[in-house]
């Protein structure tokens, strides 16, 4: 064991570890003058009243961290104002019941929505409003997106530096953090954050100190001291401890384990903890699951995914194996143009790719590819159908534009307006209907009169959500809520990807 001597300084360092906006608006600065001179006096008549005009002074607001954004209004096309006539709470609540029901349209909303500069709502100001959508970006596995947004605040206050050391810990990158965090020691969420910073330090003795304090204070758990210790290498009769198996799995636990060679899946873990099997250092196999199970969230680009199924040769088949081979062959055939194993690999990747509900990240990698080659007519149709979900839906609509039937409707709808066209399923007539009235429920028109645009954004997103599940109706309102805000765009894309997904659940 570390020395006594360790142990009798224990008490000493416990005493000492124990004590230890909105945007301003300008005033105007000439409109006064302005108006002072507009009517001169004339030369002969004396100065009557020298009082200076009356300016309007207001008071310039503090910043606040739940402003903090990464995306401005000319990229998300959303005003500033979208929160200003919403109270926070029920933003707040509206943000930590999201779900993306795995519509990718749905997803991409939300990322845009929790990444935009805006004026918070009403009542904001205590980093509530950041700490929520922190949160949400995490669950949704974005995390160098919670990253960027944190590191747009000063990160003084604990709770959001302690959400700033858990999502770098899950990225691999928490140098800087640990830095600010010895130098600020006030920051640090717990001993054992503490513990970890001043060994990767490499200050071995003060991180034992540090352990010592919270284990003897009642702060660190019996099994989360055993790991630190474990993490501290301390070798007691030439062997190890065994690491512990109970317990809440955190972000710290997390990396101790892999850092003592003893890493966890992350297979049964939440999403953002897949993020560590994309490392080289792991396996094929687990990087392909991370890689799939990112991708299907959007939380990481489809060059990503698609670079890691061509990354070997399948060691085996079935499930993943039989994706990858899948993908390997329209690989192929692609970068040889050969139209004939195009055609003949693509219903085989395509297939695959909606066993792994990438279906999104196939299309948006693909796409341009596949309408670049001469492809036999059922293939040539397969292909436009899959461009449908990425940025070429409107040239692949083009090609499908003399299409009957269901695919007639698709493409009249990828163009902008499906309501020429005939609907052949419940789903379609549901979408027409969406188009063809802009009617809405007194409540959600109110909502929208009232200015309360990213209230609505959330609510729309949610009766999609709960609409591809259920309720036909409830996708028509949120479409057309969609459509009244100036979202055109997301909603065509939630649108398509509702009737070519066929997410029901």
């Amino acid at each position: 064991m570390r020395a006594e001597a360790t142990r009798s300084v224990v008490l000493a360092a416990s005493v000492l570890l124990a004590a230890s906006a909105a945007h301003a608006q300008p005033l105007s600065a000439i409109d006064w003058l302005n108006q002072a001179v507009t009517n001169p006096a004339p030369h002969s008549e004396p100065l009557r009243d020298l009082t200076p005009p009356k300016i309007d002074v207001r008071p310039i607001r503090p910043p606040t961290v739940d402003a903090a954004g990464l995306l401005s209004p000319f990229v998300t096309g959303l005003p500033r104002e979208m929160w200003t006539a919403s109270d926070v709470g029920t933003v707040v609540n509206l943000i930590e019941s999201e779900d993306s029901g795995g519509l990718p349209a749905i997803r991409e909303i939300l990322m845009t929505v929790l990444l935009a500069e805006a004026i918070p709502p009403r009542g904001a100001g205590d980093g509530r409003f950041l700490e929520a959508r922190v949160d949400k970006l995490v669950d949704l596995g974005a995390l160098e997106a919670a990253a960027g947004l944190l590191e747009q605040t000063p990160l003084s206050d604990p709770a959001l530096f302690a959400q700033w050391f858990d999502v770098r810990l899950l990225l691999g990158t928490e140098s800087e953090v640990c830095d600010r965090m010895l130098a600020r020691p006030n920051l640090a969420p717990d001993y054992e954050s503490r513990v970890f910073c001043l060994a990767r330090a490499g200050d071995w003795s003060a991180a034992a100190i540090s352990l010592d304090a919270g284990a003897a204070l009642g702060s660190v758990t019996p099994e989360r001291a055993q790991l630190l210790d474990r993490f501290l290498d301390d070798v007691e009769d030439g062997g190890l401890l065994p690491a512990p198996t109970t317990g809440a799995v955190t972000p710290l636990t997390f990396r101790l384990l892999e850092a003592i060679g003893e890493p966890l899946g992350s297979s049964g873990l939440p999403r953002a903890y897949a993020y560590a099997d994309l490392s080289p250092n792991s396996g094929w196999r687990a990087q392909l699951a991370a890689a799939e199970r990112l991708g299907g969230e959007r939380a990481i680009a489809p060059s990503v995914v698609f670079g890691i199924y061509s990354a070997g040769r399948p060691s085996a088949s079935g499930g993943v194996w039989d994706r990858v081979a899948a993908i390997q062959a329209l690989d192929k055939a692609l970068s040889e143009t050969d139209a004939a194993a195009v055609a003949e690999a693509l219903p085989h990747a395509w297939e695959a790719m909606e066993q792994a509900e990438l279906e999104v990240p196939f299309a948006r990698y693909y796409a341009q590819a596949l309408l670049a080659l001469p492809l036999p007519d059922d293939a040539a149709e397969l292909a436009a159908r899959i461009a449908l979900l990425s940025e070429s839906a409107e040239l692949a609509a083009r090609r499908l534009r003399a299409s009957e039937g269901e695919a007639a409707f698709l493409a009249a709808l990828a163009l902008g307006d499906p309501t020429p066209a005939q609907a052949v399923t419940p789903e379609q007539s549901i979408v027409k209907a969406a188009y063809s009235s802009d009617a809405l429920s007194a409540s959600y028109a109110m909502m929208l009169e009232r200015g309360r645009t990213g209230e609505a954004i959330l609510v729309a997103a949610r009766l999609l959500v709960d609409g591809s599940r259920g309720d036909l109706q409830d996708v028509a309102v949120a479409l057309r809520l969609f459509r009244q805000v100036g979202l055109e765009e997301i909603a065509r894309e939630a649108a398509l990807q509702f009737l070519i997904l066929e997410r029901r659940g």
